[in-house]
């Protein structure tokens, strides 16, 4: 049976997270924003001819609305039936929004910056996650970062052969085996050399990576900072897709 207070608490948040009044919300649908409030109180539902064009408008399925969530692999035929006849940033923004709905519930948005123009970057002990709205998206399993990460201790090919072997070779070792609290995470040197060359010139090769602000000093040893923390598994991940055994599609367009 349809419970009018939770079909009313969706539109109101729906509602809200399109900055509609009740008045737009109502001329839109060709309704009174009376008729909106009593909706959003629980007092009375919508009529069914209005509800595809409310779902469309707010974002939401009918299903959804009137409590038929079921599960989410039922909506898998609509999506792979949907989803290659939006365009690209459509697409990104799509996967986007279902990434951004998994953020940690401590997570803040920087002041003064819109969720359009601020990258969310995610690193924890599942994932690492990257997201531009509408422009860019990233997701990898720890799984496969840690395959990235082994791939870099052999030879190593474009976009990674632009760095200078003994800096890579150090950066690669200074990857944490674990992604939960990379800030806390420090490599004693004696690890650090145990895994490296013999030859290897460690002080040489370690300050002007510290220098560059690729890595730091802490107690325990050292560690690679947040930001590098991110490239290197990024270009690790890029290195293992380009150079290993993966499917590659180039679409060209057509000639005029």
């Amino acid at each position: 049976m349809v419970d009018p207070c939770k079909v009313g608490a969706i539109i109101h948040e729906y509602r809200l997270k399109k900055n509609w009044t009740q008045e737009q919300l109502g001329s839109c649908l060709g309704v009174s924003a009376q008729a909106v409030s009593k909706w959003e109180k629980g007092d009375s539902l919508p009529d069914i001819s209005l509800l595809p064009c409310m779902a469309k408008e707010l974002g939401f399925t009918i299903d959804y609305l009137l409590g038929n969530k079921g599960s989410l692999q039922h909506l898998l035929p609509q999506i792979e039936a949907e989803l290659p006849k939006l365009k690209e940033e459509d697409r990104i923004d799509f996967l986007g929004q279902i990434i951004y709905s998994l953020k940690p519930r401590n997570y803040r948005q920087p002041k003064g910056r819109e969720i359009e123009d601020t990258p969310y970057l995610s690193m924890d002990y599942r994932s690492v996650t990257c997201w531009v709205k509408q422009k860019a998206v990233l997701i990898a399993t720890e799984t496969y970062l840690q395959q990235s990460k082994a791939a870099l201790a052999k030879d190593t090919d474009f976009p990674l052969n632009v760095i200078p072997a003994d800096l890579l070779r150090l950066l690669a070792a200074l990857i944490p085996d674990k992604l939960a609290n990379p800030q806390d995470h420090a490599i004693p040197e004696s690890k650090l050399r145990a895994v490296l060359p013999e030859d290897f010139d460690f002080q040489g090769t370690m300050e002007p990576c510290i220098e560059l602000g690729f890595a730091e000093r802490i107690r325990g040893g050292y560690r690679l900072n947040l930001k590098a923390n991110f490239a290197m598994r990024t270009f690790s991940l890029m290195n293992l897709m380009l150079n290993g055994h993966s499917a590659t599609s180039v679409a060209l367009p057509a000639k005029e």
